[in-house]
């Protein structure tokens, strides 16, 4: 990874578009995404994400260039919302930061890669706990476990303890498969 970022014309053209395109799917794809499929949209679309961030890195290896770009996917989703500053916009400047910051202290590698699909999983998870005080009573959880409820385990009432350990293991899977899918993908070397 570049450590110094002075980029060129096709570099800052590129962040441009990157940083567009992200906002654009925080924006339209995310409310497709919850429409579609509401009780897995917390393991969807942060999939999503990890695997356009991961991606986009590799694209554009400058120090910095996620955050930029997490600035203005943030942005764009601020006013895709109605100017309300909620937990989106900020759930997509901390995705940011985490994700510069392992690849800063990490590298670009596969590990690094998984690290960042992990990291940005994670946050998803544990985003309510940050923003609201709560994880149990967060919709993702509470979805999720009906989810769990009704279809995989047919009726069986779980724990809270279990849908937690059930929501990590496949967070962390569905960080690890983000760098897996674009592992074959060449980086763009400079």
């Amino acid at each position: 990874m570049n450590l110094n970022f002075n980029p060129s014309n096709r570099d800052i053209s590129l962040l441009f578009v990157l940083g567009l395109f992200w906002g654009v799917l925080e924006a339209f794809a995310g409310k497709w995404i919850k429409g579609w499929q509401p009780n897995l949209f917390g393991f969807i679309m942060p999939f999503v994400t990890a695997v356009f961030i991961i991606w986009a890195k590799r694209l554009l290896p400058l120090t910095g260039s996620i955050l930029m770009m997490g600035i203005m996917a943030a942005v764009i989703k601020l006013f895709c919302s109605g100017m309300i500053l909620h937990g989106a916009f900020m759930a997509i400047l901390f995705e940011a930061v985490l994700a510069e910051f392992i690849f800063i202290i990490a590298g670009t590698g596969f590990w690094a890669s998984a690290g960042v699909g992990m990291i940005v999983q994670l946050y998803s998870m544990f985003h309510p706990l940050l923003t609201k005080g709560t994880l149990c009573q967060s919709s993702h959880v509470v979805r999720f476990k009906q989810w769990l409820s009704m279809y995989v385990y047919s009726g069986h009432n779980l724990q809270k303890s279990q849908t937690i350990l059930i929501l990590l293991i496949l967070h962390l899977f569905l960080g690890f498969l983000a760098a897996a899918v674009l592992w074959p993908v060449k980086a763009n070397r400079r």
